[in-house]
């Protein structure tokens, strides 16, 4: 598509993010002049600032049309002598990752992007100023703000945190449910962990509570006071001392219910699908289903079985595939593990819930789920046969033991342990690796 087409239909009229604020435009020459100015005074990126994605057939499509010299990622277009008309509004829901299934409500303010997006090719990166300025002009959306950070091993340097965790913070209620009405929005690297939130939020609420009592020092961590650190034994007591708050996280899962023998499936047998009666479960020594298909009775086959790895129900019980939230407490293994790796933001947005304390007592009963009382669904990280931890899900349960699937891997690897087995640990705890946006997915 030539830089200077417009990109996009003619917004519909009464849309606030669409509409192309024509009135008191600058002329093309006015414009450039204006950006460059900016790009000048803010386009060094620094560590902690705000930088905003725009699009990069709409950029290109401008700086054709202003002429405007002042990304170095893009020239225009000085052999056309027809020149180029405005673009449209600004449109960046090209660069928007499509909703995950099952993972629930997400603000609007939240601008999840897509994994395969490349700078230069799908985007560019401006400060936030130019961005204001531009959508002054032409209107459009939607704002993809980033912030900046330190990376690299061996070499420190800026870089735009693309791909960050959002956490949805809400408050707990003293009827111990969220209160969805006020929810606050926290971009946190996935290299970040919960606990250093939980402690900014302690010492928040510490430092509200006590009407200004000048105990925070300027410079020092706002978990600290002028008596806090007299002495090195001082200070480890209070770093073991229970915080006045706590983390609940929004689990949400599909419901399922196992399968019992003599029930009406459907079995995948060469990517073809039979009705038939379950004769028999899998076992530790054989993972497929035992089914008697409709096919082999009707010829006389009864005694036939045939043998599958994959069923599913001729009619689904009632709440079958329903999705289930229930709120889980963040327990004290994934407090200091990174954000990236913990499985309750595998999908880069954790809906927190934050207890405080009222009257020296919490407002929620806790009722802490035990590792080994196992339900379909349950994500754990699992050893393998050559030692390496990997993370998993259960797929089928019964009383000594759980059938476990790899993820990522093929089903011919899936396997039953025992309930007792130490190759079973928490999710997040032993397996190190990506999980999520950067890499493999529980689903």
């Amino acid at each position: 598509m030539p830089a200077g087409k417009p990109m996009q239909e003619t917004p519909e009229p009464g849309s606030n993010e669409r509409v192309a604020k024509v009135t008191g435009r600058p002329s093309p020459e006015k414009q450039a002049e204006a950006v460059a100015a900016l790009m000048k005074q803010h386009g060094t990126m620094k560590e902690g600032q705000k930088w905003t994605l725009i699009a990069s057939r709409w950029l290109e499509a401008w700086v054709n049309h202003t002429k405007c010299k002042a990304f170095w990622q893009y020239r225009p277009d000085e052999k056309s002598t027809g020149g180029f008309p405005a673009p449209d509004a600004i449109d960046n829901s090209p660069l928007k990752a499509p909703p995950r299934p099952g993972a629930g409500d997400t603000p609007d303010s939240i601008v999840q992007i897509r994994l395969n997006a490349q700078e230069i090719r799908d985007f560019f990166y401006v400060p936030k100023p130019v961005w204001e300025v531009l959508v002054s002009w032409y209107g459009g959306g939607p704002l993809v703000e980033r912030g900046t950070k330190l990376a690299g091993v061996i070499e420190k340097r800026v870089k735009v945190d693309l791909h960050p965790v959002f956490l949805l913070v809400s408050k707990c209620k003293s009827d111990g449910e969220a209160d969805n009405e006020n929810t606050m929005a926290l971009p946190c690297p996935r290299e970040g962990n919960l606990g250093e939130v939980l402690k900014t939020l302690a010492a928040e609420g510490s430092s509200s509570s006590s009407s200004g009592s000048p105990k925070e020092r300027k410079g020092e961590s706002p978990m600290e006071t002028e008596d806090s650190g007299e002495t090195e034994g001082k200070e480890t007591e209070n770093k073991d001392k229970e915080l006045p708050v706590r983390f609940w996280y929004l689990e949400t899962k599909r419901k399922e219910f196992p399968f019992k023998v003599g029930e009406r499936v459907e079995a995948c047998y060469n990517n073809e699908w039979y009705i038939g009666d379950l004769d028999a479960l899998p076992d530790r020594d054989d993972n497929h289903y035992s089914v008697i298909c409709d096919v082999d009775k009707k010829e006389g086959k009864s005694t036939t079985r045939t043998l599958v790895k994959v069923i599913r129900r001729v009619k689904k019980l009632e709440g079958e595939g329903d999705i289930v939230s229930t709120w889980r407490p963040v327990t004290g293994a994934q407090l200091p593990a990174e954000l990236g790796i913990l499985e309750l933001a595998k999908d880069a947005v954790c809906k927190l819930m934050v207890e405080r304390k009222m009257e020296g007592k919490w407002v929620r009963e806790l009722t802490i789920k035990s590792l080994r009382d196992f339900q379909v669904g349950d994500n754990v990280d699992c050893e393998d046969t050559v030692g390496k931890w990997l993370p998993a899900v259960i797929k089928k349960v019964r009383t000594s033991d759980v059938y476990v699937h790899f993820v990522g891997y093929d089903v011919r690897w899936d396997e039953w342990i025992p309930v007792d087995s130490d190759r079973l640990a928490e999710p997040g705890t032993q397996y190190m690796g990506p999980r999520g946006v950067d890499g493999v997915d529980y689903s």
